[in-house]
Order: structure tokens, then C-alpha cells, then sequence
């Protein structure tokens, strides 16, 4: 199950932030379903991830992500964390809400 971003901007955390009468509602759909796509690695979506920021820094001639380096981070955070994707999902939700 994910978080929506309407849950998420009501934590604590976010007070600052939060202000109902200033927060767009998304009406549309979002297509996640390459996230069960077998063929699909971490990585690759990782890469993808990362393909998809620099296309917008791009546009806005900002400096770009390193590949590499970014991987790397996502490496060593991962194994902070000490777990697959869907264990942290469980642990952020039950400690955020």
C-alpha cells in the first residue's frame, strides 16, 4: 500500500508546510505497475529515476546527477536501513503514522 501525499502533508513534520487551502488535489492516474515488472532490477529503476531528474535539469541547465555516484549512495542507504524495499515501506508507516 502507498502513502498518498494527502496523508503524508497531515504528519507533524510537515506543519509548517501544511496549508489545506493552498494545496492542489492530482485528479489524474499514475501508471506504477512497471514497479511488477520482473525484467525490471532495482537498479534499472534506480537508473531510471536518476535519467528522469537530469532530463529536468536539463531543461533548467542545472548541474546533473552522476549515475555512479548516486547508485552508490542508494547502496550504502539501503544497507543503513538494513532491508528490502517493502520492510522500510512497513517501518516508515508505522513510525510516521
Amino acid at each position: 500500500m502507498r502513502i498518498t501525499a494527502e496523508h503524508v502533508i497531515q504528519h507533524k513534520y510537515f506543519n509548517d508546510l501544511h496549508d489545506p487551502d493552498d494545496e492542489p488535489v492530482f485528479e489524474g492516474s499514475i501508471d506504477f505497475t512497471f514497479e511488477k515488472d520482473k525484467k525490471l532490477s532495482l537498479e534499472k529503476i534506480q537508473v531510471m529515476i536518476i535519467d528522469e531528474i537530469n532530463y529536468f535539469k536539463k531543461l533548467y541547465n542545472e548541474k546533473l546527477l552522476k549515475k555512479k555516484k548516486m547508485l552508490r549512495q542508494w547502496r550504502q542507504y539501503k544497507l543503513l536501513i538494513g532491508g528490502d524495499k517493502i520492510e522500510v515501506e512497513k517501518e516508515v508507516e508505522k513510525k510516521a503514522f
